[in-house]
């Protein structure tokens, strides 16, 4: 959750006069878990970009001059 959000003991914002926690802490929850699953694929493929253009290849010492022979 972020910053300024209601404890988990506070009256929910919906008013129902239920705790948070027995109201809508859930879905709450459930929601901020879907809006992050979108993320998690393009910050994967963001590491592996970077990742690729970082590490440079590497090249085995009995593949360098086969060309001269």
């Amino acid at each position: 959750m972020a910053e300024g959000t209601l404890g988990r003991n506070a009256r929910c914002w919906c008013g129902s006069g239920n705790k948070y926690k027995k109201c809508h802490l859930d879905a709450d929850n459930k929601a901020e878990a879907d809006r992050n699953r979108a993320l998690i694929p393009r910050a994967r493929e963001s590491w592996e970009i970077d990742k690729s253009i970082l590490t440079p290849p590497q090249t085995r010492s009995d593949e360098i001059g086969q060309d001269r022979r």
